[in-house]
């Protein structure tokens, strides 16, 4: 008999745990993440930042090619120590022998002159008479590009001590064209003088395919300009005087 009591209780106790174990809740399995949802957690907000960057790119374009319609040159009532003008088309060049011939100045500096192009082109082009053109017109013939321009600049303007200097160039390209002044000088005021150039609409520039390319190519370079410049890069080769050439026997 004490066997079987035994057995019973055995029975008993094996039936209380199987029912303390049925009523014990179930562990959930973590939850699988599927590989889809998984790659648009990562694409989501690559994607969103893609989209603020195209939507600053856009309104800093608008608000660049808005700024450029509406530059107007000032009225220069002081004399200045000198006019420099950068090369790039021939209106750039009459206006700033106008503000010459105006007594704005004593002296302008064309800088960025191709080296093929002679005195007496140059001075045809400028509408300059002989005597004008020289006492007081100054060539720089080594500047290949904006940078080397600014550089051309900065150094001329340093060796005659001067403190400060209108800048003329065409309308668009006047932001990138003081950057690289700034850049390049210390201690020198530059008062923007800008050229319409009537290539490039200042009216529904979004409607006029030519000035609309003209816009979006300037300002990817004035963009470039201001990321060389906070990484501290220094382009070189945009000065003739800058490459170096070597020459070995027999070559």
């Amino acid at each position: 008999m004490e066997n079987t009591d035994e057995v019973v209780e055995k029975d008993t106790e094996q039936q209380d745990q199987s029912s303390v174990a049925s009523d014990a809740p179930e562990e959930k399995s973590a939850p699988k993440i599927s590989k889809s949802r998984l790659v648009g957690w990562i694409w989501t907000p690559i994607a969103i930042l893609l989209l603020l960057a195209i939507g600053t790119s856009i309104g800093g374009f608008v608000r660049f090619a808005e700024d450029v319609a509406n530059l107007k040159a000032p009225e220069i009532s002081e004399k200045s120590d000198a006019i420099v003008v950068l090369t790039g088309g021939k209106s750039r060049i009459t206006e700033a022998v106008g503000l010459l011939k105006d007594g704005k100045a004593n002296h302008l500096f064309i800088s960025g002159v191709n080296p093929d192009v002679s005195d007496d082109e140059l001075r045809r082009v400028s509408g300059a008479d002989k005597a004008l053109f020289d006492c007081c017109i100054h060539i720089g013939k080594d500047a290949k590009d904006t940078i080397g321009n600014g550089k051309e600049i900065a150094q001329w303007a340093n060796d005659q001590d001067f403190k400060t200097l209108i800048v003329v160039t065409n309308n668009y390209h006047m932001r990138r064209s003081l950057l690289e002044l700034y850049s390049a000088t210390s201690g020198i005021e530059l008062i923007a003088y800008p050229v319409m150039n009537s290539e490039v609409k200042t009216d529904n520039w979004y409607k006029d395919t030519p000035t609309l390319r003209t816009l979006i190519n300037e300002f990817a370079k004035l963009n470039l300009a201001y990321f060389r410049q906070y990484v501290g890069v220094d382009m070189a080769g945009n000065l003739y005087s800058e490459q170096v050439v070597t020459k070995h026997a027999g070559v």
